[in-house]
């Protein structure tokens, strides 16, 4: 609902080591979160290397706890002839055996023993789940591009569809690209012969923020050197004010057997920045039909005081649900005004 947000979800209090792997910008946020969570009792943050994202570590120094690298807590033997990057030898595993051989012993932070926390943008490789220690966090289950690959998601999609009837229909219809060329060339045959102009939408199967995205109508326009996923153009979507907007929802999953989803109560409602032409005669326009803010960023427009939107190219849902409580009442406004003036024309 469009309620209050609810509070931050928090993890029982224990003592622990988080040891950063792989660390990037766009997860240090997360990972502070993850110390803060861990922090209640006595702890460490062991971290790979020197790398150390600023924000985790006055995290963790503000909770009193000593940080340290892992050459310092477990030094291996060979730490001043081998370089820990020196690409001699088989990868070191998070939290895992490899790690262990690298680095000596794992590291535990008091009477309740380490707990590793491996946090990661990307995936995790088969082997690394099944090396990592018991005591081992990691922030991917596996097989989860099964749904964060636009082809395997189509894929399960249809399946889904197939098992549960119309209702999955709500996905357009889409196709793997060159897998399938043969089928969409049908398709876009069909529309054309029943005199449709279709506009379809081009996306890589494994990209994200809006990268490589295109639209067309034509097949002259259609040129791909990747695995690409098209699909039919929904052409009239919502808009507010004029600009296209989308939902971004966020969900936690925290167990798969037996199934465990947590759907925040706040989340984004992400505007093009400029606006949307329900005829689509510009469709290289990408900032007025994409929503993604990497991309809409580097508008001309990005900064200005756009109508109903405002500046930039986001809301939370509490500026939508105002925008909706408001939109609510002048429609309620409206319809009054209606029946008072026609009672005016007969008079």
């Amino acid at each position: 609902d469009f309620g209050p947000p609810a509070p931050a979800a928090t993890v029982e209090p224990v003592a622990g080591t988080i040891k950063l792997h792989q660390q990037t910008s766009a997860g240090a946020a997360r990972t502070t979160q993850a110390v803060a969570n861990l922090a209640a009792a006595a702890g460490e943050l062991h971290t790979a290397g020197d790398f150390c994202p600023a924000p985790v570590r006055a995290e963790a120094l503000r909770r009193g706890w000593a940080v340290r690298s892992l050459d310092e807590v477990a030094p291996h033997a060979d730490a001043a002839s081998t370089p820990p990057n020196s690409g001699r030898g088989p990868r070191p595993r998070p939290g895992g055996r490899a790690a262990a051989k690298r680095h000596g012993p794992e590291p535990t932070a008091g009477k309740s023993g380490g707990v590793v926390l491996v946090w990661r943008n990307s995936r995790f490789t088969k082997s690394e789940f099944a090396c990592a220690s018991p005591g081992s966090r990691l922030n991917h289950f596996p097989h989860t591009k099964h749904i964060t690959r636009k082809d395997m998601l189509l894929r399960g999609l249809r399946k889904m569809r197939a098992v549960h009837g119309k209702i999955y229909s709500f996905v357009p219809t889409a196709f793997v690209l060159p897998s399938e060329y043969t089928k969409f060339v049908k398709a876009y045959s069909e529309d054309e012969d029943a005199g449709r102009e279709t506009v379809w939408i081009c996306k890589p199967s494994d990209m994200s923020r809006g990268r490589k995205i295109f639209l067309i109508r034509s097949l002259s326009e259609l040129h791909y050197d990747q695995q690409f996923v098209i699909q039919r153009y929904v052409e009239r979507p919502l808009t507010i004010g004029g600009y296209k907007v989308d939902l971004r929802v966020y969900v936690l999953v925290t167990s798969l057997h037996p199934l465990s989803i947590y759907i925040y109560r706040d989340g984004l409602a992400r505007f093009g920045t400029e606006k949307y032409d329900n005829a689509c005669n510009d469709i290289g326009n990408l900032y007025a039909h994409l929503t993604n803010s990497s991309i809409n960023k580097f508008s001309n427009t990005y900064s200005d005081e756009k109508d109903v939107i405002g500046s930039g190219a986001k809301w939370d849902f509490k500026q939508l649900a105002a925008w909706l409580d408001g939109a609510e009442e002048s429609s309620a406004r409206a319809n009054q005004a209606e029946p008072a003036a026609a009672s005016s024309e007969q008079l």
